[in-house]
């Protein structure tokens, strides 16, 4: 029973500490101060210093057109190994660039 008597002892003085008008100003006050700094901070700092992800990351109007650039030059790079393709190797399975054959290595041989 003295076990018991120690949990209800304990849990009326943390029920006492915590209902206190002291400890609750305390806990208003400093959520107050807390949310202010942070308002301010948010207000105050640029955009680019709050952002987790590197600069070159964050979407922007220049992105856009350098995504176009880059879809344009995939583009063109595999419309030059497909060129070299049906130029050098049509009918074979893959072209080896080196030597400018082609190889029939798919192909199971008899």
């Amino acid at each position: 029973m003295s076990t018991q008597s120690s949990i209800d002892r304990r849990l009326r003085d943390y029920l006492r500490v915590t209902r206190s008008r002291p400890f609750l100003r305390n806990v208003v006050y400093g959520s107050l101060v807390f949310l202010t700094l942070y308002i301010l901070i948010y207000i105050t700092t640029p955009r680019r210093m709050l952002s987790i992800l590197p600069e070159y990351l964050v979407p922007g109007e220049k992105d856009v057109l350098t995504w176009d650039d880059r879809a344009e030059k995939v583009k063109e790079a595999f419309l030059h190994a497909y060129h070299g393709y049906e130029k050098y190797a049509a009918p074979g399975d893959e072209l080896r660039p080196l030597s400018n054959t082609r190889a029939d290595e798919l192909v199971p041989r008899p």
